[in-house]
């Protein structure tokens, strides 16, 4: 497959996997690197954006997940962790936390 295509079905499913209260974490904890409309829309289709919205500013890109690890981390949301290291092992990508 596609490796954009892998990291996003990943990353579009992750979200359905988080709690109201974990998805809210999430949000405080990206903190002013998204827009304010994007962090106070703890939705499904808010966290997306967020992700998107970190796309865009090349935080994040398909080889280097490093800062949405960190954030799942330091919410506690380890099947996250796990999820986004396994799709880098997958690919072949060195792991590398920040």
């Amino acid at each position: 497959m596609d490796r954009q295509f892998d990291c996003r079905v990943l990353l579009a499913n992750i979200p359905h996997t988080l709690s109201d209260d974990e998805r809210k974490l999430f949000s405080f904890v990206i903190g002013d690197i998204v827009s304010r409309v994007d962090r106070d829309n703890n939705t499904l289709g808010g966290i997306l954006n967020i992700i998107e919205s970190l796309f865009q500013q090349e935080i994040i890109t398909e080889d280097n997940l490093d800062f949405l690890i960190k954030v799942f981390d330091a919410i506690n949301v380890k099947t996250a962790v796990r999820r986004l290291k396994g799709l880098l092992m997958y690919s072949g990508e060195k792991i590398s936390l920040l």
